[in-house]
């Protein structure tokens, strides 16, 4: 064997006999050399240690990597490489192995930390595997340095998080801003206003002028509005509120309000309701309708004197529903449908005889995504446009309905009750309106609402209801100082109260159970539970045993 044979072979155990689980096989001289090279052209560190930790051998790539030559590790407890905490770790690995035979320190990928001669330390990715050698249990550890990949993750995460800040400092700057020009603006458009009423005394250059005023100052607070809703929606602001959508109501509700709109255009509107009457999703009924009266109004500022706007409601299949608002506009240029989320970006219509600011698309597709929908388009120039949403069909309204076919809640004798008065305090409407079908299930009971909570605390006050159902994501005070008001107040502090909320993460539940809640119900809501649990309630506050099993 030659020289450079013998220093290659010391690379590796003596006795290098390798139990393969079939026959032993024992490696020529060659053979050694041969692997001895492969080991010390390897990228990654290479130590084999016997079973007490003591290292047998070391390639070239792990001298480069801790700064020992093998003579100087060889013979030494592998814990040399490691920082005083591995140390005491790799110290219990190798005293449990021995004891119990456990094998924790098996493994693939581990991340630990290790330590040069010079004493820095840094991190790296650790696989051990074991072996028999000529009759010798040995462990092979192979090391990846991953400082640069934990240099390149933190500097990313710094990235992020600066992006994150001047994002938020974004949004509070567009928000302030926001709220500092609507107060002026709306002095403008109030004075405007009151020009506009002594018409009479004024001439007809006054009057255009004073037209122009508010027409300008209504197109200057839309953009600040959708500015507003934009930085909210950046910087998690806008509460969404899942629960059961009624489809032709949300879509007639917005073709009420662009009415005027189309009667300006002379263009025709009509529903295609193909998912039935009773036809729902899962949405946040306020943020549906937003979404609906951008892409209604799209459809009609951009279409054709005398042309038409069409939606369509129809199942996808069992998991999702889809709103189409078709139009028989001039449709988008192709070169341009890839800008068409783009904040800002009005797709070659700035210089345009239309008003718009170019954001409210931006607006409706970051609306849908937190509702947990999905938004789309198809377009065919000098044909029109169809821009559509898609949202989980609810199975919430059919059982309802057909809990109320089976008459399965029970309403009593109305005549030996009194009436029951409850205060809902939420400011969605739909919320509003599936709360007061249920509670008229329940014979004699009137549902007074409040959709701002300083109305509910003076309703409280002044009705001082049998129960208060109470939202906790409200504009401008939380349910949670609702409570704790209503609590303070001698006169409504002994009312019941049962939250009824979206929250339903595991710390809004905590914080349910230890607030004065007397029930905390999460949406969408389970009828059934819902409904036992209003009667409960009801019931200890009147002294009276609950309902029976069969009256919910």
């Amino acid at each position: 064997m030659s020289s450079s044979d013998k220093s290659q072979d010391s690379r590796l155990p003596p006795s290098l006999e390798i139990d393969t689980g079939l026959d032993n096989v024992a490696f020529t001289a060659l053979d050694k050399a041969r692997l001895a090279a492969i080991l010390d052209t390897a990228v990654d560190a290479i130590i084999t240690i016997d079973e007490r930790g003591t290292i047998e051998s070391m390639n070239t790539a792990g001298e480069r990597l801790f700064g020992y030559t093998l003579a100087e590790v060889k013979g030494n407890n592998v814990s040399m490489l490691m920082p005083a905490p591995e140390r005491e770790k790799h110290d219990q690995y190798i005293n449990r192995y021995h004891q119990y035979g456990e094998r924790r320190i098996i493994g693939i990928g581990r991340e630990v930390l290790a330590q040069r001669k010079n004493g820095s330390v840094f991190p790296v990715d650790l696989s051990v595997s074991e072996m028999n050698v000529g009759g010798r249990r040995m462990f092979t550890g192979i090391i990846h340095d991953v400082s640069r990949r934990k240099r390149y993750e933190l500097e990313l995460l710094n990235a992020r998080e600066l992006a994150e800040k001047a994002s938020r400092a974004k949004s509070e700057f567009l928000s302030n801003m926001s709220h500092e020009l609507r107060t002026p603006l709306h002095s403008i458009i109030g004075f405007a206003q009151l020009l506009e009423t002594e018409q009479p005394a004024l001439t007809a250059h006054q009057r255009e002028s004073v037209d122009v005023i508010l027409s300008s100052a209504n197109i200057l607070l839309e953009l600040i509005s959708e500015l507003l809703d934009l930085s909210r929606i950046e910087a998690g602001r806008i509460p969404i509120s899942i629960e059961p959508v009624p489809m032709r109501e949300v879509v007639e509700a917005s073709f009420d309000a662009i009415r005027p709109m189309l009667t300006a255009k002379n263009i025709s509107f009509s529903l295609d309701l193909r998912c039935g009457e009773d036809g729902a999703i899962l949405a946040d009924y306020v943020r549906t309708k937003q979404v609906l009266l951008n892409l209604l109004s799209n459809a009609i500022k951009y279409n054709r004197e005398g042309g038409s706007v069409k939606v369509i409601v129809e199942p996808c299949d069992a998991y999702k529903t889809r709103i189409s608002v078709q139009d028989t506009g001039y449709g988008i240029p192709a070169d341009r449908q890839s800008q068409v989320f783009m904040p800002f970006n009005r797709l070659g219509q700035e210089g345009g005889s239309v008003q718009g600011s170019g954001i409210g698309l931006v607006i409706a597709k970051r609306l849908v995504e937190l509702m947990g929908g999905h938004i789309g388009f198809e377009s065919e120039p000098d044909v029109g446009t169809t821009f559509w949403i898609e949202f989980p069909p609810t199975r919430i309204s059919s059982a309802f309905a057909s809990e109320l076919q089976r008459g399965a809640f029970g309403n009593g004798d109305a005549s030996e009750m009194n009436t029951t008065n409850v205060l809902y305090i939420e400011d969605n409407p739909a919320n509003l309106r599936l709360m007061e079908r249920l509670i008229l299930t329940r014979a004699n009971t009137r549902l007074l609402a409040a959709a701002d909570p300083m109305l509910g605390l003076q309703l409280a006050r002044d009705h001082v209801p049998d129960l208060i159902l109470l939202d906790i994501n409200l504009p401008d005070m939380d349910g949670y100082e609702v409570l704790t008001r209503l609590r303070g107040d001698p006169a409504t502090r002994d009312i019941p109260i049962i939250a009824v909320t979206a929250n339903a993460m595991p710390r809004d539940l905590e914080r349910a159970e230890t607030s004065e809640f007397d029930g905390y119900v999460t949406k969408p809501i389970d009828v059934s539970e819902f409904l036992k649990l209003y009667d409960s309630v009801l019931a200890r506050k009147n002294k009276q045993p609950g309902p029976s099993s069969t009256d919910a």
